[in-house]
């Protein structure tokens, strides 16, 4: 009696660790229609559980993905593999969400699924894009430097330019003579 009890409780806890997770969760059958998701999954899709369960599958959120594709996921695949990608989640009302997916297939009963952590990075994609942009600035700021050097020293006093870069001695002696 101890032991079912106690088998009751871990499975309670996993179900509700899964469900409480702040990464959604997507159970899949070979279908490519879902069996389980947690709350995570209805908050990042916009759609309800019974929606995401009775009617939706995964070519509806994940434009990229194709039914095709899916079944190559399950044919001759190592059990072990784990599949890491990045991709899009259409959402109910329309936007699209960049996310990266974490995926893995698991046998149960005879029967396979995908098990499919999928997490939000927008906001890393959002930083991504702010550290290309700041990139970009700080070389062309950078080029206009080495042109104003250019046009206010001689090359004398700064030695050897190439290819617009300047040599760290050679700034620092300039600086050194301006203050």
């Amino acid at each position: 009696m101890a032991d079912t009890r106690d088998e009751d409780r871990q499975q309670l806890l996993s179900h509700l660790t899964l469900e409480n997770s702040p990464v959604a969760l997507f159970l899949v059958g070979r279908d490519g229609r879902f069996f389980r998701v947690n709350a995570a999954a209805c908050r990042l899709t916009g759609y309800d559980r019974d929606e995401l369960l009775d009617s939706i599958a995964v070519t509806d959120i994940d434009p990229d993905f194709t039914g095709d594709r899916f079944d190559q996921l399950f044919e001759g695949k190592d059990p072990d593999a784990v599949f890491h990608f990045e991709s899009t989640c259409a959402r109910k009302g329309g936007t699209q969400v960049p996310v990266l997916v974490h995926m893995n297939l698991v046998e149960f009963e005879k029967r396979q699924y995908s098990c499919t952590f999928v997490q939000d990075i927008s906001e890393r994609k959002q930083a991504e894009r702010e550290l290309e942009r700041l990139k970009d600035r700080l070389e062309e700021e950078n080029i206009c430097l080495q042109e104003e050097i250019k046009l206010t020293h001689s090359f004398g006093e700064i030695g050897p330019v190439k290819d617009h870069q300047l040599n760290c001695a050679s700034i620092s002696r300039i600086a050194g003579k301006i203050l």
